[in-house]
C-alpha cells in the first residue's frame, strides 16, 4: 500500500535510500568475509588476480552444500567461529537483503514493508566476530612476528570492520549532526526486530 505522505516526503525517501544502501553494502562485506577468507585459505595458486582453491576446498566446503555462502557458514561453524543459530541468522539476513535489493521501490513507498535495522546491527556484530576469529585463529598463528605474543581480541580492528564503520559515519553524517542538536529522528520506517524476512 502506497503511503501518500511518504511518497511526497523527500526526507523520508532520502533516509530510506541511505539505510537501504547501507544494508546492501554491509551485507556484501559480511558475505565477502565469509566466502573470500575461506577460499583464499585453501588457495595456493592465483590466476588473473583470483584465488584458485585446491581440492581440499571442494572436499571441506563446496561439496557440503551447493550454495557457497551456506557451505562457508557451515565450515565456520565446524571450526568454532560461529554458532548453528548464527548460520541460520545469516540466511535470514540474506533473505532480507534480497528483499531490499529486489523490492526497493516498495520499500521506499509501501507503509507495510520496512527495513529491518536489527539485521543491520547484527551484520556489524557478525562481521566483527568472524573477522576477529579469523585474525586470531588463522592469521596470527602463522605469523612469526606474533610468536609468544598474547593478543587481546579488543585490540584487533579488521579492515572490513573499519570499512563498515566509516561508511556508516559518512552516510549518517547529517543525522549525527542533528543528534548533537537534539533532533536525532530519522524520517523513515524501520523494523528493529530480528524477525525472519519472507
Amino acid at each position: 500500500m502506497i503511503d501518500p505522505d511518504e511518497f511526497l516526503n523527500p526526507d523520508a525517501i532520502k533516509s530510506n535510500l541511505v539505510l537501504s544502501a547501507l544494508y546492501l553494502v554491509a551485507y556484501e562485506l559480511l558475505k565477502d568475509a565469509i566466502i573470500d577468507n575461506i577460499r583464499a585459505f585453501f588457495s595456493f595458486e592465483y590466476r588473473d588476480g583470483k584465488a584458485i582453491p585446491d581440492k581440499q576446498y571442494k572436499d571441506e566446503v563446496t561439496r557440503v552444500h551447493k550454495d557457497t555462502l551456506y557451505a562457508s557458514c557451515l565450515w565456520l561453524q565446524r571450526n568454532g567461529a560461529i554458532t548453528e543459530n548464527e548460520v541460520e541468522e545469516i540466511q535470514n539476513i540474506r533473505k532480507h537483503r534480497n528483499q531490499v535489493a529486489h523490492e526497493l521501490a516498495r520499500l521506499l513507498f509501501d507503509a507495510n514493508l520496512n527495513l529491518n535495522v536489527g539485521y543491520f546491527l547484527r551484520i556489524r556484530e557478525l562481521l566483527g566476530k568472524i573477522e576477529v576469529w579469523w585474525v586470531k585463529n588463522v592469521e596470527i598463528p602463522v605469523n612469526p612476528d606474533f610468536d609468544g605474543v598474547e593478543v587481546d581480541e579488543t585490540d584487533i580492528r579488521p579492515g572490513r570492520v573499519i570499512a563498515i564503520d566509516y561508511v556508516v559515519s559518512v552516510a549518517l553524517a547529517d543525522y549525527l549532526k542533528r543528534e548533537d542538536s537534539g533532533n536525532n529522528e530519522l524520517p523513515c520506517r524501520v523494523n528493529s526486530q530480528n524477525q525472519g524476512a519472507g
